[in-house]
């Protein structure tokens, strides 16, 4: 239906007319626009309490960007070693994924352990309430390990579940602490 030249197209004719412009042009000419994720950051040095956009103001969790990110969204993990379990909130899509990566030459240790520190020694007074409960504590090869000065002891939460729990020392896996120790090889213990 042709324009009046006094009078406004009409609504049809106006999408007619467009429609023929829009098939009438290559696709190229039209891109469809997807969403393109953010990049968030990550850093043994940052705060998760910043934005986390930046290299220079990165979240200090990886958990942190599992928390905010979307479909499409990218966490870029900078050189460092993460002490933390990632639990991701939500998931990606075929089209749209959630990625988690080490920056560009970055050297990333994610670690689902915790160091422990505030070790103190274990005093004899300790090995006198131990005793109370344990009458085998007292003057036994524990309580002179006490008295030499060779046994030290942290508060730890192990959490509810002890059966998952892995202790390491000096990066390879030990044992809880136990007497008589029974060395490191479970299957073959060795008693004294």
């Amino acid at each position: 239906m042709p324009r009046s030249r006094r009078g406004p197209w009409s609504a049809a004719a106006l999408l007619a007319a467009l429609t023929a412009v829009v098939a009438g042009q290559p696709a190229a000419a039209h891109p469809v626009k997807f969403r393109t994720g953010h990049t968030y950051y990550v850093s043994p040095s940052g705060q998760d309490t910043v934005g986390g956009r930046s290299p220079r103001a990165p979240f200090r969790h990886i958990q942190k960007c599992a928390d905010v990110m979307v479909p499409g969204d990218t966490c870029l993990v900078l050189s460092g070693t993460y002490e933390e379990t990632v639990v991701p909130a939500r998931s990606g899509t075929a089209e749209l994924p959630i990625t988690y990566r080490a920056a560009p030459g970055a050297e990333v240790t994610l670690s689902g352990a915790s160091r422990i520190g505030g070790f103190e020694p274990v005093t004899a007074a300790d090995v006198t309430e131990i005793a109370r409960s344990d009458p085998f504590a007292a003057d036994s090869p524990f309580s002179e390990a006490v008295a030499a000065g060779h046994v030290y002891s942290t508060g730890v939460d192990l959490g509810t579940d002890v059966t998952t729990v892995q202790v390491f020392t000096d990066k390879k896996m030990d044992i809880e602490a136990q007497w008589p120790y029974p060395g490191l090889d479970l299957l073959d213990p060795t008693l004294q």
